[in-house]
């Protein structure tokens, strides 16, 4: 029990409930009492003292205590015998719980109760400070009741005598013997279970042991039926040699008997054949004879053509020069074809030259129903006397594909005459759900020594996706071989046109040069950043090195030093300089975005989903790159609109433009 002006302590009110309890009827009634005081448990306006003004239940009338403390007051008024007070010194021996107390006695509750403390002093009080359960005291005793109420009358009806009341020292005395009881039962467990594992591992050990023994006598009856299988074998193999000998001889005597028979009809052959020679050199004579008669009168032909050629030159000399000309319309009129077939009726092709022009303009991007139109007004107007009718838009439309194959044959050409190949670059991606591969080539061209120009083998082809082994199989077969093949293929048709070796002779380019090899001439390979490129990059350089190294020879390869086969064969890895920049200022955007994240996180949470309100930077990227850029990238952009502000008012300011703000979702 505390002194002085102060609030009760805990011990105090536990006493204060044990009087509630004690003098209730039941614990019904007591908890009646204890949720009628914690009714007014919202209303103080004291920081130590309560009740709340106003509130009658709380305000006494004269001498006569408020109703609500009348309980409390009755207590203390009260005559308590020994055997009551006793049992409250008990029961706070007992109690497990806030307040308990080893030492209190009967003298000190006399004591407490025949002269009560008094609460802390407010401001406003003039007098006697009320006693302290006159405070916010008051509702901890009635908190304690409700909860606690039918153990507190457990407690008090206790009949046990006060030393055999466990003290708090000697309870836990008994908790700890009770630890060490279950510790040592715990300890008896372990040892049991670790003497079954030691059980479980000799019974493991000794069915291994079994498996084992097993095992070597499963492989010595294998062995044992090996060896028998194996005589078996060689008892049959002499029995067929055998069979095979006398088989051999049967053959032989058969064979020269027919060979005997084959040598009289091919000896009657010849002699039949040898007649039909005489017969036909006969014939050949006869044929000879009409041949050169028919000889000269092709020349007598020939002669008379040109003599009709020579009178018909000049008499369209001796006609009058106002003859020979005409209008412009009239001479187109006659010069040019109305229709591609020829006076017999057949169809006749159309001059390569024109070919080639419709591959042009297709390759120029022009939309395919005005490239007849585009040729013929050129031809009508510098070559009228080449007018023909064009092929149709749909014809036109399926050249597509040959002048892709001619780009490609063309791109092939000048892979396998390059003087070396400088970089080789691939790149995966994917388009409506299909994987794609294309490559971008750069060579140093055989006609222009120390320059550099860029093609493209392929512009892309549609791979099965997988691994990089896979893709790297895919290059060599979808890329270099079908440059092969279009060489070996442009070879064939040029060598039947003009003759066999006018490749070579015209300076065509050797198939075999566009191959795995050439990516070792010191070829630097270029991919993104991603792992599957970089490992499909690492491939290239094997394989490109190894067949570069098979092209020149195991033996030369052998003779070679380091730096020469370094100069020779060698591959140089590169990352595409526009995926690192794009590696670096993600990391910066991200940053920036975490930071801004943090910094403005409560002025963000005032937003909904619907408003689309974001801090991430790339996304400011992206849409001052949409509403900025000058080419107009996005059609409501004010991109035209801010170059031309930015000349007029700011020409001479700093300005990066921008290329390229793509954002993937």
């Amino acid at each position: 029990m505390s002194a002085g002006n102060q609030l009760p302590t805990d011990t105090e009110v536990l006493f204060f409930a044990l009087q509630i309890v004690q003098r209730a009827e039941t614990a019904a009634e007591a908890k009646v009492w204890a949720q009628e005081v914690l009714r007014f448990s919202g209303g103080s306006t004291e920081a130590d003292v309560w009740p709340p003004p106003g509130a009658a239940e709380w305000q006494g009338k004269g001498s006569k205590p408020a109703p609500l403390y009348a309980r409390m007051d009755k207590a203390y008024k009260s005559m308590w015998g020994f055997s009551e007070l006793e049992s409250i010194c008990l029961a706070i021996r007992a109690w497990r719980g806030a307040g308990q107390c080893d030492d209190l006695t009967t003298h000190h509750l006399y004591s407490h109760m025949s002269r009560p403390r008094p609460g802390p002093k407010l401001p406003s009080c003039k007098g006697t400070p009320p006693v302290r359960y006159k405070s916010v005291a008051i509702l901890k005793v009635a908190r304690l009741v409700k909860d606690s109420g039918p153990e507190m009358r457990r407690l008090l009806r206790s009949d046990v005598p006060r030393e055999q009341v466990p003290t708090a020292r000697e309870t836990a005395a008994l908790l700890e013997k009770q630890v060490e009881q279950l510790q040592e039962e715990l300890q008896e467990e372990k040892e049991a279970r670790v003497r079954a594992e030691a059980a479980a591992r000799m019974a493991q050990h000794r069915r291994t042991e079994q498996v084992k023994h097993m095992r070597a006598w499963k492989q010595e009856g294998r062995e044992a039926l090996a060896e028998k299988l194996k005589a078996f074998k060689e008892g049959l193999r002499r029995e067929k040699a055998e069979q095979l000998d006398e088989e051999n001889e049967r053959l032989a005597k058969e064979f020269e008997a027919h060979f005997d028979e084959q040598i009289e009809s091919l000896e009657a052959e010849i002699e039949k054949l040898k007649r039909e020679r005489s017969k036909a050199r006969a014939r050949a004579r006869d044929a000879e004879y009409d041949a050169q008669t028919s000889q000269k009168r092709l020349k007598r032909a020939q002669r008379a053509e040109a003599e009709l050629k020579r009178v018909r030159e000049e008499r369209d000399e001796r006609l009058p020069e106002a003859m020979d000309t005409d209008s412009s319309d009239d001479d187109e009129a006659q010069t040019s074809k109305c229709s591609r077939r020829d006076s017999g009726g057949r169809f006749e092709a159309e001059s390569w030259r024109l070919r080639w022009l419709k591959w042009s303009q297709i390759s120029r991007r022009v939309p395919t129903s005005a490239i007849n139109a585009n040729i013929t007004e050129v031809l009508s107007v510098y070559a009228p006397q080449e007018l023909t009718p064009q092929p149709t838009e749909r014809s036109i439309r399926a050249m597509r594909v040959e002048a892709t194959i001619a780009g490609e044959a063309i791109n092939a050409w000048r892979f396998a005459k390059a003087l070396r190949i400088i970089s080789f670059g691939e790149d995966e991606s994917t388009k409506w759900g299909k994987a794609i591969i294309t490559t971008n080539t750069q060579i140093e061209p055989h006609n222009a020594r120390g320059t550099s120009v860029d093609i493209v083998l392929r512009g892309g082809t549609l791979t099965a996706g997988g691994t990089s082994e896979a893709l790297a199989k895919h290059l060599e077969t979808k890329h270099l071989s079908h440059g092969r093949e279009l060489l070996e293929c442009w070879r064939t048709y040029h060598e039947k046109l003009w003759g066999a070796g006018a490749w070579e002779r015209d300076g065509g380019a050797e198939p075999q040069q566009v191959g795995m090899h050439r990516l070792s001439e010191n070829t630097l390979l270029m991919s993104d950043t991603c792992n599957g490129a970089r490992k499909l990059k690492r491939l290239l350089a094997e394989m490109a090195e190894a067949a570069g190294r098979a092209k020149l020879g195991e033996e030369a390869w052998a003779m070679m030093s380091e730096v020469e086969r370094a100069a020779k064969v060698k591959s140089h890895l590169g990352d595409c300089n526009g995926h690192l920049r794009n590696i670096i200022i993600k990391a910066m955007t991200a940053a920036a975005t975490e930071h801004l994240q943090a910094e403005l996180e409560d002025d963000l949470a005032e937003f909904s989903s619907f408003d689309r309100v974001t801090v991430d930077v790339s996304d400011l990227i992206y849409r001052v790159y949409k509403e900025l850029h000058p080419s107009g990238q996005y059609a409501k952009g004010k991109g035209p609109e801010f170059e031309a502000w930015r000349k007029n008012f700011h020409a001479s300011k700093m300005w990066m433009p921008f290329e390229h703000a793509l954002k993937h979702y």
